[in-house]
C-alpha cells in the first residue's frame, strides 16, 4: 500500500512538474512525458486496491467483508466525482499544475498516517510462534510439538495439555471456494470405514463441525475436527482427548485455534497440499548444528 502511495505522489507531482520542463517543447515530446507519467500514476495507484483487500481480510470476518467492500468501494467512486467539483474549483482559483499537486500532498499526508497508525493485523497481548504460514499462540500449562515428515519438514503443530491436545495444519485453497464441507465429508467417511462414529454439528464454537469416535487397538478415543475456510487457505484443527468432549476442558485449545494467525504467503500451491511451515528461527538453528557435526557429536547431543 505505501509504495502505491509513493508512486502516485511522485507521478501526480511530475505530471505537474511538466508545464515546467521547457526543454520538451509542446509537441509530440511532452505528450509523450505526460502519457508515461499518467501510465505509472496509474499503475502506482493499482498497488493501493489489492493491498487494502488484504489488510481488510485481517480485520474483518468473512461474514463482514462484503458490507465493508460496498463500504470502500462507495469511497472510491465518491472520490471520482469528487474530483471533477475539487478540480473544477481548483483551476478557477490556482494555475492547473495545482490539480495535481493538491492530490500528491493530501496522498503524502495519509501515507505518512497509514504508517503510522495502520497494521496488517490487529495487535493484541498474546505471545506467538512464527512458524511461517502460521503464528500460533503460546499459554502456560500447554506444550508444543512440531510434527515433521521424514524430510524433516514442518507438516502440522500439535498443542498438549493434560485434557488432550490439538492438532493444527494449515492447506492450499481456491480464492473463492471453501472446502471444509468436502474435507469433512471425507474425514466422516474414512472414520466409519475404520469402525469409528462421526456426524457434523452444526452449532459449533467455529461453525459446523465434526464430532465423534476414533477405533483404536486401545479402545475408542473422543475426536473433533474445527475447520475455517480462507482466501487461498483453510485451517484445520483436530482437538483429541477429553478436551474433544467437554466443553470446559475444549476451551484453552479453542482460544488457541481462534487465535491462529495464517500467513498464506503467495507461492502457488495444489489445492489441499499442506502449506509448508518453518521452524522457528532457535530451532533450525540447533538442527542445522546438528547435522552439521559428526556424527559422534550429535548421538551424544
Amino acid at each position: 500500500m505505501l509504495i502505491g502511495v509513493f508512486g502516485a505522489v511522485v507521478f501526480n507531482a511530475a505530471f505537474g512538474l511538466g508545464a515546467y520542463v521547457g526543454f520538451l517543447g509542446t509537441g509530440p515530446f511532452l505528450i509523450a512525458y505526460f502519457a508515461s507519467v499518467w501510465a505509472l500514476n496509474s499503475y502506482f495507484q493499482s498497488f493501493s486496491a489489492l493491498a487494502l483487500i488484504k489488510v481488510n481480510s485481517a480485520w474483518f470476518h468473512v461474514r463482514e467483508r462484503g458490507v465493508f467492500s460496498a463500504i470502500f468501494g462507495s469511497m472510491i467512486q465518491s472520490g471520482r466525482a469528487l474530483i471533477f467539483v475539487i478540480g473544477g474549483i481548483a483551476v478557477m482559483l490556482l494555475p492547473w499544475q495545482w490539480v495535481f499537486f493538491i492530490p500528491a500532498g493530501i496522498m503524502a499526508i495519509m501515507g505518512f498516517l497509514t504508517l503510522r497508525f495502520v497494521r496488517d493485523s490487529p495487535e493484541d497481548e498474546l505471545s506467538r510462534i512464527d512458524l511461517g504460514a502460521v503464528r500460533v499462540p503460546v499459554r502456560a500449562g500447554v506444550e508444543m510439538r512440531l510434527d515433521m515428515n521424514e524430510a524433516q519438514q514442518v507438516i502440522a503443530v500439535t498443542l498438549v495439555n493434560k485434557d488432550g491436545q490439538l492438532q493444527i495444519g494449515v492447506f492450499a485453497a481456491p480464492r473463492n471456494e471453501g472446502i471444509w464441507d468436502d474435507i469433512r465429508k471425507e474425514i466422516r467417511d474414512s472414520i466409519v470405514s475404520q469402525g469409528g462414529l462421526a456426524r457434523d454439528r452444526a452449532d459449533g464454537a467455529f461453525g459446523t463441525e465434526l464430532v465423534g469416535t476414533l477405533k483404536s487397538d486401545g479402545g475408542n478415543s473422543p475426536v473433533r475436527f474445527l475447520g475455517v475456510d480462507g482466501p487461498r487457505w483453510f485451517l484445520r484443527g483436530m482437538i483429541l482427548g477429553a478436551a474433544a468432549t467437554e466443553a470446559v476442558k475444549a476451551r484453552a485449545f479453542e482460544d488457541a485455534f481462534r487465535n491462529t494467525i495464517v500467513v498464506r504467503g503467495l507461492d502457488p500451491l495444489p489445492v489441499r497440499d499442506p502449506v509448508p511451515l518453518q521452524l522457528p528461527r532457535e530451532a533450525a538453528d540447533q538442527l542445522e548444528a546438528l547435522a552439521d557435526a559428526p556424527d559422534d557429536e550429535a548421538a551424544s547431543s
